[in-house]
C-alpha cells in the first residue's frame, strides 16, 4: 500500500504571514508604462488607462495596476502606447482622473515635472517608490460600483507617499551592478559612422544609460554573450527611446567603439561584459 503523502499545513507563526489583496504600503519599481485601452475585467466599457507594471520589492512578486486617464471621445492611446493623443476637443488631463492623482503624488513626492514635459511614458520605467492605496470618489468611466463588488470596499487608487529612486537612478544602479560604464562621452552620430556634424544626435545622460542596460539585458538573456545582430535586433524592439533619437541610438549600440567605451568586450561579432 503506498504511503500517504503529507499534509502541508499553514504556519500559525504570525510572523509568516503575508498581505493579501490589493497592492497596499509596499516598495515596488516601475518595470513597464504603456497607456492602452482597459476594461477593468469586462465591467465597464474601454477606457483609456496607463498600465503600470510593477515588481513589489519585498517579494520580488509582479502586479499591473491601470489608470484611468479620461474618457474615449477625448483621448486614445497612440499606437506604440508610449503617449495619449487628444481625439475631442479636450487638451489636457483632468486632474480628478486615477492617471492625474497618481502623477500628481510623483510630483508633490520630487518627481521633477520637467522630466515629463513631451517625454513617452516610458520614462516612469525605472523609478522606485513607496506605494499607498488613496480612496478616490470614483474614476472617469466607472461608477466606483465594481470595487464594491469585494466587500463593499470603497475605490481606491495606489499613489506614490515616497520617493525611494528617479528611474535614471535605478537605471545607473543597474548598469553600475553589470559592471559597464554610466556614460560613455559620445554623439550617436558621430561614433555610429555618421560625419560630425551641428545635426548629430546628442543622447543624454538617462537615454545613454537605457542604452546601455538594454546592452547588458540582452547580454544576459543570451547567458553571457551576445552577437552584435542580437543586440541590433533588440534596439528595435526593446530600446524605448523618443522618435528623434530611437534611430541612431539603435545604430549606436552596435557599433564595437561604442561598445568598448561603455564597458562591454567585442570579439568579431560577440560581445560581452568586461571583465
Amino acid at each position: 500500500m503506498a504511503a500517504e503523502s503529507a499534509v502541508n499545513f499553514l504556519n500559525l507563526d504570525p510572523t509568516t504571514y503575508v498581505k493579501g489583496g490589493l497592492l497596499d504600503d509596499v516598495d515596488v519599481e516601475v518595470l513597464g508604462a504603456e497607456f492602452e485601452l482597459f476594461d477593468y475585467g469586462g465591467n465597464s466599457a474601454s477606457v483609456p488607462a496607463l498600465r503600470l507594471d510593477l515588481r513589489n520589492l519585498s517579494d520580488s512578486s509582479d502586479e499591473s495596476q491601470h489608470y484611468s486617464c479620461g474618457n474615449l471621445k477625448d483621448f486614445e492611446p497612440s499606437e506604440d502606447g508610449m503617449y495619449m493623443l487628444p481625439t475631442g476637443s479636450a487638451q489636457g488631463f483632468r486632474s480628478t482622473s486615477n492617471f492625474a492623482i497618481l502623477i500628481t503624488s510623483l510630483a508633490a513626492h520630487g518627481f521633477p515635472t520637467a522630466k515629463l514635459a513631451g517625454q513617452p511614458i516610458s520614462v516612469l520605467v525605472g523609478l522606485r517608490f513607496h506605494a499607498v492605496r488613496k480612496e478616490v470618489a470614483g474614476r472617469d468611466g466607472l461608477s466606483g460600483k465594481e470595487e464594491k463588488k469585494d466587500g463593499d470596499r470603497k475605490p481606491t487608487v495606489l499613489v506614490c507617499s515616497k520617493l525611494i529612486s528617479l528611474p535614471w537612478d535605478t537605471k545607473k544602479a543597474v548598469a553600475a551592478s553589470k559592471g559597464v560604464a554610466a556614460k560613455p562621452s559620445t554623439t550617436a552620430a558621430a561614433t555610429a559612422g555618421a560625419p560630425a556634424s551641428a545635426t548629430a544626435i546628442e543622447l543624454d545622460e538617462e537615454q545613454m544609460v537605457a542604452a546601455i542596460t538594454m546592452v547588458a539585458d540582452i547580454i544576459e538573456a543570451k547567458g553571457g554573450t551576445a552577437t552584435l545582430k542580437d543586440i541590433g535586433m533588440a534596439a528595435v524592439t526593446k530600446l524605448k527611446l523618443p522618435a528623434a533619437v530611437k534611430t541612431a541610438a539603435a545604430k549606436l549600440v552596435k557599433q564595437p567603439d561604442w561598445l568598448i567605451a561603455a564597458g562591454f568586450a567585442v570579439d568579431g561579432d560577440n560581445v560581452t561584459v568586461a571583465a
